[in-house]
Formats: C-alpha cells, structure tokens, sequence
C-alpha cells in the first residue's frame, strides 16, 4: 500500500471529488489531501523536519485552513509520494506578448509589432525560472514530489472575453497560429526545470487537452469548490471530478514507472 498525499492550492478540489472513483480502481493507493487557497499554499514552506506550514495572512485563513483539512499544519515524511499542485508557469504571461505582436519567424496577423521567436522563448525561460524559484522556496529538498501544473484554463474562458481582460489574452493565445510551437518550448522548458531542480514532473493528461495551453471545457463543468460542493458558477480555471479521475490515474502510473529496484 502506497501513501499518496495531494497537496497544493484549491486545484487540490477536483482530485478530492474523484477519490471515491479512484479508491474503488486502485486500491492499492491510500489517498489524504490537504489544500488550502493559492497564496496561502505557494507562499508555505516546508521545514527541516519535513512538515509543511501555509503561509497566513490572518485568523480566517487559519480558520478556513483548519475546517477544510483538520489541521493547520500537515507532516510530510508520513507519505510515499506527495502531488504538488497549484504552481503555474505562467504561460498566460506570454499570451499578453502575443496580443500587440507577431513573431517575425512566424505568421503574420497583421499586427504592428514584431518580435523575434528567440526573444519569445526567452520570456518563457524567463517567467518559468521565477516559478520555479517559489517552487524551491515553498517545497525545499526532494520528499518523493510529483509535481503538477494548475489545470490550463478551459478553452471556454472565451466567454468571459468582452468583461475579463485575461480571458481575452488567452482564448487569443489558445487560437494563435504560432502558439503550438510555443506551448510545445513551455512544456520542455518547464519539465527540465522541475526535473533540474530534483523533482518529478508529470505534465497535465494529454487527453484533457483541447489547445495549446487550453483545457477541454467538458472538464470545467460542475467543478468542484475547496471548502466542499460545487462552485457557484463556472471560473473555467477550476475542474471537476472527471478531470481529477485522470490526473490521480496519471499519478498512480507514475508511481508504478518510478518503483525503485530492488536488490
């Protein structure tokens, strides 16, 4: 029996509402969870005796903590493996780059500005090096971490264009012409960062994929909420149990390719 932990920001919910359907396939996985709000989670640290502490910033982030986990604390050297979820490496910033300019390699949408495809891969080494420096802070040494991206925005994030300006960056970053060769740079740049720092990196399901950096939108249906239920109305930024059901089976393959040998 492997101990399996899922921790991370409020990402962590669709993960938690797939655990029935998961435990009932694989039982040979022991599931805990322990999520709490993004910037409670990537600002947290882990110490030297291995137990993570979030980082508050007053009483109802302590109170909130400790009703939706049972602890306000949790100690990591309990578990086999621990999922990391709720970092993103901001791909989304890149998306804001594409908005007023073409790359001069690529294709020409008639934009007035231009800039090069090396200066655009440099903006991605540039923003997943950041990520990437909370990643280290927040999680410290290696403790088995299998480390995961926040969910891609579901493609649906287009509705909500005309009234939210970076839904309107990325649903025009998920039709570019150019972005799949980008989106193709991030995901290497972002598995050889992970993995350079020591840690595993298990990319989001190829199968819940719908663009470059774009979820299908069936996953952002009914999502679920951290503190429990459904979300009042659809962010298409948060997932739901079917999304969950394929990240913990992702996992769950990746514990079984990652069995050390035996003597």
């Amino acid at each position: 029996m492997s101990r399996l932990l899922v921790l991370g920001s409020s990402h962590v919910a669709a993960m938690k509402q797939a655990a029935g359907a998961f435990c009932a396939e694989c039982r040979d996985i022991e599931l805990s969870f322990f999520a709490m709000a993004a910037p409670n989670f990537r600002l947290g640290r882990v110490g030297k005796r291995g137990v993570f502490a979030p980082h508050l910033r007053s009483r109802v982030d302590r109170d909130f903590i400790e009703n939706v986990n049972g602890a306000r604390t949790i100690d990591l050297t309990t578990f086999d493996h621990i999922l990391v979820v709720g970092f993103r490496f901001s791909l989304s910033d890149l998306a804001w780059l594409l908005m007023d300019h073409d790359i001069l390699e690529g294709s020409d949408t008639g934009k007035a500005l231009h800039c090069s495809e090396a200066f655009a891969q440099a903006c991605i080494d540039q923003l997943v090096a950041r990520e990437l420096s909370l990643v280290t802070n927040c999680l410290g040494q290696n403790r088995n971490y299998i480390l995961t991206d926040a969910p891609y925005p579901a493609v649906s994030i287009a509705a909500r264009s005309e009234e939210y300006a970076p839904a309107r960056a990325l649903s025009a970053f998920m039709a570019h012409p150019d972005a799949p060769v980008l989106f193709e740079y991030w995901q290497k740049a972002v598995s050889s960062a992970v993995e350079g720092a020591g840690y595993r990196w298990l990319p989001q399901p190829a199968d819940t994929v719908a663009a470059p950096f774009g979820t299908n939108a069936d996953f952002s249906r009914d999502a679920a909420h951290i503190g429990g239920g459904g979300m009042d109305t659809a962010d298409h930024r948060h997932m739901n149990a079917d999304f969950g059901l394929k990240m913990l089976q992702a996992v769950s393959m990746d514990i079984l390719e990652n069995v050390p040998d035996t003597a």
